[in-house]
């Protein structure tokens, strides 16, 4: 929590590969203040993150690539779609 008496919630929402150690490095969203936040799987490479109205965000990256296989040169990147509510 952040901000005065009231506060605001920080959200960070991470991505890993399965298998390997949490690497909490890098968020692929972080926002403020993120009203009902909340994330889904469309599909496999797909994933959704909902926030209702107001929501400040600091960090959104829209594609993300499993690092294992990056290193096995196939990387079949995860489309990241904010969708307001």
């Amino acid at each position: 929590m952040t901000g005065g008496a009231a506060g605001s919630v920080h959200e960070d929402i991470y991505l890993n590969d399965q298998g390997l150690p949490l690497s909490l490095d890098k968020p692929v969203f972080s926002g403020v203040g993120c009203d009902r936040l909340s994330f889904d799987w469309a599909n496999d490479y797909t994933l959704q993150i909902h926030y209702e109205t107001v929501c400040v965000i600091n960090q959104f990256t829209n594609r993300w690539s499993r690092p294992s296989d990056v290193a096995v040169g196939k990387p079949n990147p995860i489309e990241i779609v904010l969708i307001r509510k």
